[in-house]
C-alpha cells in the first residue's frame, strides 16, 4: 500500500511545442526551432530527441542568432533521421503543433495508486530528470539526480488539482454546457425570487406569522410540480409539513443548550433541516435565529447551543417565559428553490438582516440576503416574510465556501490583487449580464439625470486618477469602494460587510466618503486625483467623525 507522498510541482504544467524533421542530405546539423525559447523556466524548456532517443545537451548547443533559434548537433546525423524538438516559448512556432497536456497524457481520471511497478517507477524517474536544468550525467545511471529537488519535478506518475476531462466534457456536451446551466439556474432564481416577492402581496396571508407566510408561498408556488421538475432535490430550505417540533419555556434565563431529537450538523449533505425561534415574552412574535450567530450546533449530541457573552449570558437576551422552540424538518425536498452559488459553496454567505441603508440620497429599508444580494423593503411587516425565506436559506446551508478550494478574490478584481486590465475584463463580463438586467427590466441605462453639483456621490469619478500611481479608478463611488476595500460599506458592521474594523459603532459610510472625498481629493477642473489611504490614515480619519475607538 502507497502512502500519501505527493509532492507540489516546482512550476505550473506548460504544454511544449513540437517541432520535427526528417534529416536530408542537405541538413545534418543544425535545425531551427521556430520560436524563441523562455529559458527562464524553472523546468528545462527545450528537448531534443533523434529516432526515439533522447539526446542529451552535451550533444547539441542551443543557437541563437538575432531573432531566430537553432538547435546545432556536435556530430552530423544520418540522412532520413527524425528529430523531435519539443520547447516552452511564448509564441507559437508557425510549423510547431502543442504536445497532449500533463493533465490528459498521464492519469487522466486523477486516480489513486496502491501499488507500483518497478517499470513505471523507473519510466518516471527518467522523465522527471529530463525536466532538470543542473542534471550533470545520464539518469538513470551516473549523475548527480540525487543532490538534486527531483521530487519537485513533473514525471509520470501524477496527480492534477484542475483535471480536464470533466471541463471539456461541461464545455463541449451541449446537454451538460457549464455556462448554459450557469445562466439557468441564475435566470430560474430571479424569477422565483421576484413570483416569491409578488405572492406576498398577492396571496391571502397571516403576515403576522412569517414562517408559516414562507410555507404557504412555497406549497402555492409548487403547485403540482411533482419530483421530475428541476430543483425539486435543491434542498434549499426546511420547509413543509414533514416536521415534528419541540418547545421549552424559559424557566432560567441562563439557560443556553436545548436537545432535539436526532443529532443533526451542516457538515453533510442530506435532506434534512432544523430551524430555531426564539419567542420573547415581551413581544409574543417568533423570531427565526441565525445559525452560527445566535446558536450552534453540538458536534456530538442532539442539542442546540446558544451562543453567550463572556458572562455566560445568551447573546439573544433570555427572559423567564419566554419560549425557544426547535423544529426539525425530515425532508426538504419539494421547495423547487434553484440554489445559489453560496448555497453551493461557491461564494461567501452573509447573514440575513433588515436594516436602514444610508447609503442611497433618501435612506432606505433593505433586506441583505443570504448571498449578500440587497432589496429594497416595504418598510413594514411583509419584509419579514423574505428575511424569513433569507434566514431558512441561511440556516440550511451545508457546503460552506473554502478559499483554500476556490478564492473568489482571484476571480474578482482588486486593487491590491489585479491590475487594470483585470478590472476591464471582469466588466466587460459583467456588462454583458447588466445589459440582459436592463432590458428584461425596461431600465434606462443611457440617460443619466441624477447628477448633482453638490453631492459628490453622484459624480461619475471615472476620468480621476490614483495619485500614487497615476490608474484609473472607477467612476462610481460603490465601485471605487469595491475596487480598493471589496465592500461598498467598510464601515457599517450591523449587516455583516465590514471587513476589518472591530467596533460595532463605526459611523456613517456617507459621513466617511463625504470626508475622504473633502480630505483626499484634489480637483482640477472635471480631472481629480485621489491619494492613497492606508489603514491606519484611514482610522486617523475616521476619529475626526466619531467618538468610539477604531481597532484595525
Amino acid at each position: 500500500m502507497l502512502y500519501n507522498g505527493w509532492t507540489k510541482t516546482i512550476e505550473n504544467s506548460t504544454q511544449y511545442q513540437i517541432v520535427t524533421y526528417e534529416v536530408s542530405a542537405n541538413e545534418l546539423n543544425s535545425f531551427e526551432i521556430g520560436a524563441s525559447v523562455d529559458t527562464s523556466r524553472i523546468r528545462e524548456p527545450l528537448q531534443v530527441s533523434v529516432n526515439g532517443q533522447f539526446i542529451y545537451k552535451t550533444d547539441y548547443t542551443h543557437l541563437i542568432q538575432q531573432d531566430r533559434e537553432y538547435v546545432v548537433f556536435t556530430t552530423a546525423l544520418n540522412e532520413n533521421d527524425v528529430v523531435v524538438i519539443k520547447f516552452i516559448s511564448a509564441n507559437k512556432s508557425p510549423n510547431s503543433f502543442y504536445e497532449v497536456p500533463d493533465n490528459l497524457q498521464n492519469n487522466a481520471g486523477n486516480a489513486t495508486f496502491d501499488t507500483l511497478t518497478l517499470g513505471q517507477m523507473r519510466n518516471h524517474a527518467v522523465q522527471l530528470s529530463r525536466q532538470i536544468k543542473t542534471l550533470l550525467g545520464v539518469a538513470p545511471g551516473k549523475s548527480n539526480l540525487r543532490d538534486t529537488n527531483f521530487r519537485a519535478y513533473p514525471g509520470n506518475i501524477l496527480q492534477h488539482s484542475a483535471g480536464m476531462i470533466l471541463p471539456m466534457h461541461l464545455l463541449s456536451n451541449t446537454e451538460a454546457n457549464t455556462i448554459d446551466s450557469i445562466n439557468f439556474v441564475k435566470n430560474e432564481y430571479t424569477k422565483f425570487k421576484n413570483r416569491f416577492i409578488d405572492n406576498i402581496n398577492k396571496l391571502d396571508l397571516d403576515l403576522t406569522d412569517p414562517a408559516k407566510c414562507v410555507d404557504d408561498i412555497l406549497l402555492f408556488m409548487a403547485g403540482t410540480k411533482t419530483s421530475t421538475f428541476p430543483f425539486y432535490f435543491s434542498d434549499m430550505v426546511p420547509w413543509g409539513n414533514q416536521k415534528s417540533q419541540l418547545v421549552y419555556t424559559i424557566d432560567d434565563a441562563a439557560e443556553t443548550e436545548f436537545e432535539f431529537t436526532t443529532q443533526f450538523d451542516l457538515t453533510s449533505i442530506g435532506s434534512r433541516g432544523v430551524l430555531v425561534y426564539h419567542t420573547p415574552i415581551s413581544t409574543g412574535v417568533p423570531n427565526l435565529l441565525v445559525e452560527g450567530q445566535d446558536y450552534t450546533f453540538d458536534t456530538t449530541e442532539a442539542k442546540v447551543v446558544l451562543t453567550t457573552t463572556n458572562l455566560d449570558v445568551a447573546l439573544i437576551g433570555l427572559s423567564v417565559d419566554d419560549k425557544i422552540t426547535i423544529v426539525e424538518y425530515t425532508n426538504t425536498h419539494g421547495s423547487f428553490i434553484p440554489p445559489t452559488p453560496s448555497a453551493m459553496g461557491l461564494y461567501p454567505k452573509f447573514i440575513p438582516n433588515k436594516y436602514a441603508d444610508n447609503t442611497y440620497t433618501v435612506e432606505k429599508t433593505v433586506i441583505q440576503g443570504h448571498d449578500g444580494s440587497v432589496w429594497i423593503g416595504w418598510d413594514d411587516i411583509r419584509d419579514n416574510v423574505v428575511l424569513e425565506l433569507e434566514k431558512r436559506i441561511f440556516n440550511n446551508i451545508k457546503t460552506q465556501y473554502n478559499k483554500d478550494l476556490f478564492d473568489i478574490t482571484e476571480v474578482v478584481p482588486g486593487y491590491f490583487r489585479s491590475t487594470l486590465t483585470d478590472f476591464a475584463e471582469a466588466n466587460n463580463i459583467i456588462r454583458s449580464y447588466f445589459g440582459e438586467w436592463a432590458l428584461r427590466n425596461k431600465v434606462r441605462m443611457q440617460k443619466n439625470d441624477t447628477v448633482e453639483a453638490g453631492n459628490p456621490f453622484t459624480w461619475n469619478y471615472r476620468n480621476s486618477v490614483y495619485k500614487i500611481d497615476g490608474s484609473r479608478i472607477p467612476g462610481h463611488w460603490r465601485a471605487i469602494y469595491n475596487w480598493f476595500f471589496d465592500t461598498d460599506t467598510p464601515l457599517t458592521l450591523s449587516h455583516g460587510k465590514c471587513w476589518a474594523l472591530k467596533k460595532s459603532h463605526c459611523g456613517g459610510i456617507n459621513a466617511m466618503v463625504l470626508l475622504l472625498i473633502q480630505v483626499a481629493t484634489q480637483c482640477s477642473g472635471k480631472i481629480c486625483v485621489m491619494e492613497k489611504f492606508t489603514l491606519m490614515q484611514l482610522a486617523q480619519h475616521l476619529l475626526l467623525i466619531q467618538d468610539d475607538s477604531v481597532q484595525i
